[in-house]
C-alpha cells in the first residue's frame, strides 16, 4: 500500500480522456479540486502500464473480488455505500469500487458475442486481501452489501459478476444470447465436458430459456 495511504479510509477517483494531454489536464482540474489530495498520479499511461492504475502488486498476492451490476447511481446509494464502507466503518475489504460504464459498453460486436450485462450502467466491485477472512467474515459481509444496494441492482448481470448459483446465473446472459449457447453446448459438448460440477447449474447452463 502507498505510504500517503496508509491508515486512512480514503475515497480514490479514477479519471479517463482518450485525447490530447492538455484537454485532459483541463477535464481533470475541477476534480482534483474537490478535496484535499494524498496521492496524484495522473498523467499520461501508456498500454502496457495500465497496471498503475490500481497500483497493482508486481506479484500475484492473496485476494477475493466480489462484482454487481448496477442500473443507476444516486445519492441515497452514496449513502448506502458510505454507511458500509465509510468513516467509522470497519468492512473486511480493501476497496470498494463504482465503475462508469460508458455508451460504448452497451454496443455489442457486428453478429453479436455472448456478453451479458450490457444494459447495466455501473458496477459494483469489493476487494478483499486478509485470507483469513475469506471464507467467513468476507462473504457475510458481501451479502449484507448485496442485500442493501437491491434496489439498484441490474436486472441483467455479467458471467463475471454472477453468483456461481443456478439462480445468480439465469440472468448472466438476454435470453437470445443464453438460448445460442445453450445450442452451441448442446452441439459441440453433448456429453458434458465442460462442466461446473454443480448438476442444477450445469442444467441451467444447457437450457435454453423461453424467448
Amino acid at each position: 500500500m502507498p505510504a500517503p495511504l496508509r491508515g486512512r479510509r480514503l475515497l480514490a477517483l479514477h479519471f479517463a480522456h482518450p485525447g490530447a494531454r492538455a484537454d485532459g489536464e483541463r477535464l481533470a482540474a475541477p476534480l482534483r479540486a474537490l478535496a484535499p489530495v494524498y496521492l496524484d498520479d495522473l498523467g499520461e499511461l501508456p498500454p502496457a502500464q495500465i497496471a498503475r492504475i490500481h497500483n497493482d502488486p508486481p506479484g500475484p498476492v492473496p485476494s477475493a473480488s466480489f462484482g454487481m451490476l448496477l442500473e443507476r447511481v444516486d445519492q441515497e446509494l452514496a449513502n448506502v455505500l458510505l454507511g458500509h464502507f465509510g468513516a467509522g466503518t470497519n468492512a473486511p475489504f480493501v476497496a470498494a469500487e463504482l465503475r462508469h460504464l460508458g455508451e460504448a459498453t452497451r454496443r455489442d460486436v457486428a453478429g453479436g458475442s455472448a456478453v451479458g450485462g450490457r444494459t447495466a450502467g455501473f458496477t459494483l466491485g469489493l476487494i478483499a486481501s486478509d485470507p483469513a477472512l475469506f471464507a467467513t467474515v468476507v462473504p457475510r459481509a458481501v451479502e449484507r452489501a448485496r442485500a442493501s444496494v437491491r434496489s439498484w441492482l441490474s436486472a441483467e448481470t455479467n458471467a463475471n459478476f454472477a453468483e456461481a448459483t443456478a439462480a445468480g446465473l439465469a440472468n448472466a446472459w438476454p435470453a437470445a444470447t443464453r438460448a445460442r449457447l445453450a445450442e452451441l453446448r448442446r452441439r459441440y459438448d453433448p456429453d458434458g465436458l465442460f462442466a461446473t460440477g454443480d448438476p442444477e447449474l450445469d442444467a441451467l447452463l444447457r437450457s435454453a430459456p423461453t424467448v
